[in-house]
């Protein structure tokens, strides 16, 4: 009962915590109002300039790499000093200023490679294999995007212990147990598309798809807090899995759509035995009972220096992280079942 109710509260916030595109309707906007209402103890500069990117964020409709919201970046991140979050100290849950706890729902637009455009929801689509790493089959199942979630809890020892598939040169940290650790997951709402004339040719796996199938994907992940830089999170994967939302509505044309994949081309098998050797990963191959997809990484990428976030940005309600590539991500700390 609680996985079902997980479940439906993702895409349940995702339809209702959106920033709206519109200047017209930002004054009766929930969200938007809460993002840009005067934070306690902020200094006025930094409380405007943190208003003037949400709303070019709005605007661009998440897009973090338009010049106006880049420029309101630059201007907020001149004025905040990011090592007063440090992530290598274990704070308490109500000193929000520096925790990194809580449910975090993305703002900015996904980052998945290769966005095929808009459903009539302005919701931006995707091929299921560009969201997944190729994990998940068949590649180019067209789905859409309700929201992206990021919760962050600290892992204590008991749970630490029974952790497995942690990157060699980190391996040694975590088990000695004198480091914060964090998960660090991705839970990505999302609905496979029905099919649609204009788009899907004869061989589209959408066709067989009547109506909307809303899901889940989730990758798990975890954070250790860099030695050297207090703001810097180094993060790992260890694999993830995409279920049906409605296994009573649903779950027949799940089946009818992950059951009876076809065999993997010359091409693919390639590619995979590359990712087993560099990644270990042992691909989603059959469905658990309730529909239910796994992969796994056996040998997850990472260590200090090679993938992690910069927290360049954090208060009660917005946290702004720069990956290692470049990439900009901004989220906002919500309300959450359970949380």
């Amino acid at each position: 009962m609680r996985r079902r109710r997980r479940k439906e509260a993702y895409h349940l916030v995702a339809g209702h915590t959106k920033l709206p595109t519109d200047v017209d309707d930002f004054g009766e906007d929930q969200l938007y109002k809460l993002l840009t209402a005067k934070q306690p103890g902020t200094r006025g500069r930094i409380q405007q300039a943190r208003a003037s990117l949400i709303k070019e964020l709005a605007l661009s409709h998440g897009d973090v790499t338009t010049p106006s919201f880049l420029q309101a970046l630059e201007e907020l991140t001149k004025l905040y000093d990011p090592t007063q979050f440090d992530a290598r100290i274990k704070t308490r849950r109500d000193n929000l200023r520096s925790h990194l706890g809580g449910m975090w729902m993305m703002l900015s637009k996904p980052n998945f490679p290769g966005c095929i455009g808009e459903n009539q929801e302005g919701e931006f689509l995707y091929e299921l294999g560009k969201m997944s790493f190729d994990m998940f089959r068949p590649s180019d199942l067209r789905c859409s995007i309700q929201g992206s979630f990021n919760p962050v809890h600290y892992v204590g020892t008991r749970q630490r212990e029974a952790i497995q598939h942690i990157p060699k040169a980190l391996k040694e940290e975590v088990k000695q147990g004198n480091t914060v650790l964090r998960t660090y997951d991705l839970v990505t709402a999302f609905t496979i598309e029905p099919r649609d004339p204009t788009r899907d040719g004869r061989e589209s796996p959408n066709n067989p798809i009547q109506r909307p199938i809303k899901a889940l994907m989730t990758t798990y992940g975890y954070s250790l807090p860099d030695p050297d830089q207090p703001n810097r999170l180094s993060t790992w994967f260890r694999g993830g899995t995409i279920e049906v939302w409605d296994e009573e509505e649903d779950m027949e044309a799940w089946v009818s759509v992950f059951g009876n994949l076809p065999t993997r081309q010359l091409k693919e098998k390639a590619q995979l035995f590359h990712r087993k050797i560099k990644t270990g990963v042992c691909p989603a191959s059959c469905m658990e009972a309730d529909g239910k997809l796994s992969y796994t990484l056996n040998k997850p990428f990472g260590g200090h220096g090679h993938a992690y976030a910069d927290v360049i940005y954090l208060d009660e309600t917005l946290r702004i992280l720069r990956g290692n590539y470049g990439t900009i991500y901004v989220g906002a700390r919500i309300p959450f079942p359970d949380e």
